[in-house]
Parts: structure tokens; C-alpha cells; sequence
């Protein structure tokens, strides 16, 4: 697969955690699931960040293979670890580290043709 879908497709990994980051933060700024959540503007940034997540995989899926780019889509997994860890602070543990080390193994496994 060329380098830049390899790209591509962890931009959209990125933008589609952004999009979960925003949806966490919103509703533990609202204390809860609430018809305020609708209104709120961390809501809104999430669907406008998985608007673009789902306009640049389906450019992906117009080029790359769908097993292939779907199974680079656990890249996700090492981007929420990263921001559970940052941004929510929470622990990154040996067992946390060694599962995400296991999928991207796997991935790399997995996309190589």
C-alpha cells in the first residue's frame, strides 16, 4: 500500500478519536446523558470531526482495499490510549501497552501484500 494512504488512514484514526475525545469531554461537562448534550458545542465538534473522518474514508476506501484499510483502522487503539492517558488521565498500564503493541503487530502483519 503507498505511504500516503498508509497517511491517510491514520489522519482519519486521529480525527475519528478526536471526534470520541470531544463526545467524552461534553458529556462529562453536562454530568451525564441529557437533552443539553444536543446543544453542546464539544457535541457539535464531534460530529462535524466524524463528518470529515467519514468524507476521507470513503476517498480511502476509492483507493485501498477494504480488508486492508478497515484493519488499519485499529490505530485507533494507540491513539485512545494516548488520550485516555492525556487528556482523562488514566493510567497506561504494561497490560494497555502490550495489547496495542499485539494490534499493531498484527496490522503490519495484516496490510503487508
Amino acid at each position: 500500500m503507498p505511504v500516503k494512504y498508509i497517511v491517510l488512514t491514520i489522519l482519519n484514526s486521529a480525527i475519528t478519536i478526536s471526534g470520541q475525545v470531544l463526545w467524552k469531554l461534553a458529556v462529562m461537562k453536562t454530568a451525564g446523558y441529557n437533552y443539553k448534550l444536543l446543544i453542546n458545542p464539544l457535541i457539535i465538534s464531534g460530529v462535524l470531526a466524524y463528518g470529515l473522518s467519514t468524507a476521507l474514508w470513503l476517498f480511502i476506501l476509492s483507493k485501498v482495499p477494504f480488508s486492508v484499510a478497515y484493519a488499519m483502522t485499529s490505530t485507533t487503539y494507540l491513539f485512545s490510549l494516548f488520550a485516555g492517558y492525556y487528556i482523562f488521565n488514566e493510567a497506561i498500564t504494561l497490560t494497555k501497552v502490550a495489547g496495542v503493541v499485539f494490534i499493531l503487530a498484527g496490522v503490519i502483519f495484516f496490510t503487508r501484500t
